[in-house]
């Protein structure tokens, strides 16, 4: 299986049940992507 070329992270926010996703290029080194995961709007989490 060849080696993943991406990774997800999560990051506890303050908040509880949010998270800061950062989605990692591992290849080249640098942040692809990030997005705040509030899972209290989509789930009804307190």
């Amino acid at each position: 299986m060849p080696a993943p070329e991406t990774q997800h992270v999560l990051v506890r926010c303050e908040t509880a049940n949010v998270f800061l996703v950062l989605v990692l290029d591992l290849r080249h080194s640098r942040v692809q992507g990030h997005h705040l995961l509030d899972l209290r709007k989509i789930y009804g989490l307190g």
